[in-house]
């Protein structure tokens, strides 16, 4: 088994071949396919060249190569651009958030509000509340329809998560036909942007906690509260015992000191979730997979862009492809410690934040190389047959690397 001080010298050596003289990194993905849970992404973007993992939708592309040859790369370039633009106006509406949470008014936008709080630990736009300006949509079709017969984009609120707001895109023609399949456009949240609206939802809660009683809590609350999964297994008398406590929590401590402790919370988790942790859990899972990944609950991911913080993937939705194969995470040597219902959609998995290195064996790319070799050769019985041509490989003194191949033989045997 590799050491831990070994896998740091692993790391290390990766990370400086990944940069140039200049401190600036030429290959973001190189860096990400070796190894995940890096302390270092802030200043790995920061110096990067090219923040973009990925690309844009495979349908345009596609278009653009068959039907423009000479100024591909100016195009997609383009397309790169209003995506961009398109992310930034998002996050912009985002910020508005404090002010529509102080704003909130009367009793059914107030029980909305306090249900999700209490139920999901954020709150969702109402939809009176989710006005996303009409000129975001207009400005990526004017990018779109040079290439495709887009005579209408829409885009639409879809729902928030702790580290994310996430959004449904849509491309149609003349005739409402879908030109491309639906996208789901992600922005990632930033530490100020964590603090502000934490701030406003906890003095909210506060504010409305002092207004409501226990029993009016409850009635609130109680009907929804199965369908999430803090009371899914808990019983009827557990529920209405717990939401009372939930409410004073709200009403006591200080303010301030719970703000930072949710701040520090989310960046503590910067390794783990957020925009480079996912681009290098998706980076790293395409990569020990191949092309199983595009047969498992996986859903696929056309692009991050670390720079402006937005990711581009296929909506989860029955007109996908039938998911043939789920992937396991422990043969992998990873664990999903977010993998739960909720991010769960069409038995894909949607989120790629939590995934964690279990093992630093399978860090080493030779040992990746003859593991994905075994992986890839079919089924049990074909995989065990792997298994054995490779033993007698490394049966002889003179096969080189032949250490390696035995790890990867021990790792599949392992898991």
């Amino acid at each position: 088994m590799v050491s831990a001080m070994s896998y740091i010298k692993i790391a290390n050596g990766i990370f400086n071949k990944s940069i140039t003289s200049n401190n600036e990194f030429f290959r973001l993905k190189k860096f990400f396919i070796n190894s995940q849970n890096y302390k270092t992404y802030d200043s790995m973007v920061a110096s990067a060249n090219n923040k973009i993992i990925g690309n844009i939708p495979e349908e345009i592309i596609s278009v653009i190569v068959k039907e423009h040859p000479q100024t591909k790369v100016d195009l997609i370039k383009n397309v790169q651009d209003a995506f961009g633009k398109m992310a930034l106006e998002l996050k912009k509406s985002v910020l508005s958030q404090p002010n529509l949470i102080a704003n909130i008014k009367g009793k059914s936008a107030e029980e909305k509000f306090i249900t999700s709080v209490m139920l999901n630990h954020n709150w969702r736009l109402p939809e009176d509340f989710n006005k996303i300006p009409n000129g975001i949509s207009k400005k990526l079709k004017e990018s779109l329809s040079k290439i495709l017969p887009v005579s209408k984009v829409k885009i639409s609120f879809v729902g928030e998560g702790s580290f994310g707001y996430v959004y449904k895109l849509e491309c149609m023609d003349n005739s409402g036909n879908k030109v491309i399949h639906d996208r789901a456009i992600k922005i990632y949240k930033d530490k100020d942007s964590v603090k502000d609206v934490t701030s406003s939802l906890l003095k909210k809660m506060s504010k409305l906690m002092n207004k409501y009683s226990d029993d009016e809590v409850i009635d609130m609350v109680f009907p929804f509260a199965k369908d999430s999964s803090m009371f899914r297994t808990s019983s009827n008398k557990e529920i209405k015992k717990m939401i009372p406590f939930l409410r004073k929590s709200y009403i006591r401590g200080d303010l301030n000191k719970r703000v930072n402790m949710a701040v520090k919370m989310f960046k503590n988790s910067d390794n783990i979730h957020g925009i480079c942790a996912e681009a290098n859990s998706y980076t790293r899972l395409k990569h020990l997979l191949g092309h199983k990944i595009s047969k498992s609950n996986i859903i696929p991911t056309d692009m991050f862009d670390l720079g402006k913080g937005y990711s581009i993937a296929k909506f989860s939705d029955s007109s996908l492809p039938k998911v043939e194969s789920e992937i396991k995470f422990s043969e992998l040597g990873l664990v999903d410690i977010d993998y739960h219902p909720g991010n769960i959609v069409e038995n894909r998995l949607i989120d790629f934040g939590g995934i964690k290195t279990k093992s630093d064996l399978i860090s080493d790319n030779t040992v990746i190389k003859y593991y994905k070799k075994i992986l890839h050769s079919g089924d049990k019985n074909a995989q065990l047959k792997t298994v054995e041509n490779l033993k007698k490989i490394a049966s002889n003194p003179k096969t080189p690397l032949r250490d390696k191949i035995l790890k990867a033989i021990d790792y599949y045997i392992n898991n």
